[in-house]
């Protein structure tokens, strides 16, 4: 899979992709679809549910499946000792991430 973003997109902050400019700094994020600005400042807050939002439905994205298989290996390592335990508490660190980007579960 192509990375999203280039080396130095990433370091600049800014990326120009097509007529949507977006940026992000420690003021927040910046995002404007030519003099039309979209979103101006958003809190991590608003960027943690804008994340969620872009990611939902693309082939880079996160699926409860991901977050199944890390549940998974976490169970069938915890009870074992050394570098096994910072794996576990890694991939179940990883797992709540990943699943607080995603949308809840039917019932």
């Amino acid at each position: 899979m192509k990375p999203a973003l280039t080396r130095d997109q990433w370091s600049n902050g800014e990326v120009a992709i097509g007529s949507i400019d977006l940026s992000h700094s420690d003021e927040g994020l910046h995002i404007a679809q030519g003099n039309e600005i979209v979103i101006d400042g958003a809190d991590q807050a608003a960027r943690h549910a804008i994340a969620a939002v872009m990611l939902h439905g693309q082939p880079g994205g996160f699926t409860r499946e991901d977050v199944g298989y890390l549940r998974m290996m976490t169970e069938q390592f915890q009870h074992t000792e050394g570098v096994y335990t910072l794996m576990v508490n890694q991939c179940r660190g990883l797992a709540d991430r990943i699943e607080a980007l995603l949308p809840p579960e039917d019932e």
